[in-house]
């Protein structure tokens, strides 16, 4: 979610082609907004997605580390609707 102050906002300047250009603003247009609420609002949505799938990663290694996974048998049998869907059990990687 975008700050609703710009108290200690900075200016930085940033090139883009003339195609990106265009298409920032036709996204400007269709919202009603500025470029730059463009710009802000995709920034801050591709660093929340980099930040949420870096902690995914560290926890997937994490359980990697503790053993806590699923074999790949178990986890299509779970996606497949198998009756054993809420019983995956821990195994170790070899």
């Amino acid at each position: 979610m975008l700050s609703a102050t710009n108290q200690s906002a900075q200016v930085v300047s940033i090139r883009f082609a003339p195609d990106m250009l265009a298409r920032l603003d036709e996204a400007a247009a269709h919202r009603a907004c500025s470029r730059s609420e463009i710009i802000k609002e995709a920034v801050v949505g591709h660093l929340d997605n980099l930040f949420w799938f870096d902690k995914a990663v560290r926890q997937g290694l994490e359980d990697l580390r503790a053993n806590r996974v699923a074999s790949h048998t178990q986890s299509k049998k779970c996606l497949d609707g198998g009756k054993d869907n809420d019983s995956l059990v821990e195994v170790r990687v070899r």
